[in-house]
């Protein structure tokens, strides 16, 4: 009974240091851990916010823009004028910031639809949007939805992004004519599902 105990106890060890490196595991872990933050940027107000982030196992990242609307308002067609924002993701290093990702979006239309799904349209978006709940006391009979915009691993350390919104104030008004009444951002632990 004793062998059996060791050879459990073993194998249990090992089964648990493989999992460690699989992507799901960190995701998970991560996500209980470290909870994604969720940081307001507003669009058409120019401001540039800045989303910390540590990462305690290297693992994918994804970058989402996260949007909130009044249903009854959703999907009306926002007149052509993009909006328009840059990212600059850094490694905070001991005596330097090290710039590793950088990348301009100009997005046509935020609430295009087809066939019931919402898509941005933009090369680096890896998908056509989910649904999320957003907890907003500001709206709380608003629905989410989430695009990602990008993914990368980050081995462990500390990292910064930068957005900065470039986008006409011309595109407050239409957004909140959309039923569009707050975007925000976020960068989750991601299951890559392919390599």
């Amino acid at each position: 009974m004793k062998t059996l105990n060791k050879v459990l106890l073993a194998g249990g060890v090992i089964a648990a240091l493989s999992l460690t490196q699989c992507d799901l595991v960190t995701t998970a872990t991560s996500e209980l851990l470290f909870p994604p933050k969720l940081v307001d940027f507003p669009l058409g107000e120019g401001k540039t916010i800045s989303y910390p982030l540590t990462s305690w196992i290297e693992k994918p990242y994804g970058i989402n823009i996260k949007i909130e609307y009044i249903e009854n308002k959703w999907g009306k067609k926002i007149p052509d004028m993009p909006y328009r924002f840059s990212v600059k993701c850094y490694r905070l290093e001991k005596n330097a910031e090290v710039l590793f990702f950088e990348d301009i979006y100009i997005i046509r239309d935020i609430s295009y639809q087809v066939d019931n799904e919402t898509y941005i349209r933009h090369e680096n978006i890896l998908d056509g949007g989910r649904g999320w709940a957003p907890n907003n006391p500001n709206n709380p009979d608003a629905d989410g939805r989430s695009h990602q915009l990008k993914a990368f691993r980050l081995p462990y350390g500390r990292y910064r992004c930068d957005f900065k919104d470039e986008s006409p104030s011309e595109i407050k008004a239409m957004l909140k004519e959309a039923g569009i009444v707050r975007t925000a951002i976020d960068i989750f632990p991601y299951t890559l599902i392919f390599y």
